[in-house]
């Protein structure tokens, strides 16, 4: 924890630095879908201009991410796996968890980590959350969402709207 910790910090630390020094750099659009891609192999050309839409903002001459580029550094906030079931204990709302086979678990591949993602995909269906797989990788939803529309929706039909009635599966919370 305190190397995860120092690296956190040393990065922010240079981040912060680095940022002092750097114009904000400006791209014509194509050239921003450009980099976008190339720092996002997964996105297809289509899904980089879906996430531009949000993600530019117009200045004189063109555009600039808008995007924070600190989401890029070492994740200091940890917490343990007991206070992550903890919390996810106190969710009342009925849960859609939406894995892509060459996605999360691929991506968070280290022994550790997989006990902790694989206890808490257990704990949503202890619960009777609802838990699936589909093909594709982090960026499915953009690149082929007809693969996840069909799942929201009934999810949102069947547990979310027969939960807001009444009838459905609510969770109590744990206190």
């Amino acid at each position: 924890m305190p190397k995860v910790l120092r690296q956190g910090m040393d990065e922010m630390i240079q981040f912060e630095k680095k940022m002092e020094d750097v114009k904000t750099r400006v791209y014509t659009y194509d050239k921003a879908v450009e980099r976008l891609l190339v720092g996002n192999q997964s996105l297809t050309e289509e899904s980089a201009k879906i996430l531009l839409e949000r993600g530019l903002v117009e200045v004189e001459g063109g555009v600039v991410f808008s995007r924070d580029f600190r989401i890029n550094l070492k994740n200091v906030v940890r917490i343990s796996l007991e206070q992550s079931l903890e919390l996810q204990s106190r969710i009342e709302a009925s849960v859609l968890v939406v894995l892509a086979e060459s996605g999360f678990e691929k991506t968070f591949a280290k022994a550790d980590q997989k006990k902790f993602t694989s206890a808490l995909l257990q704990a949503y269906r202890d619960r009777h959350d609802t838990v699936v797989k589909v093909p594709g990788d982090h960026h499915v939803h953009l690149n082929n969402p007809e693969a996840v529309a069909s799942l929201v929706s009934e999810f949102l039909q069947n547990k979310a709207l027969s939960a807001s009635t009444g009838s459905g599966n609510v969770h109590s919370p744990k206190l």
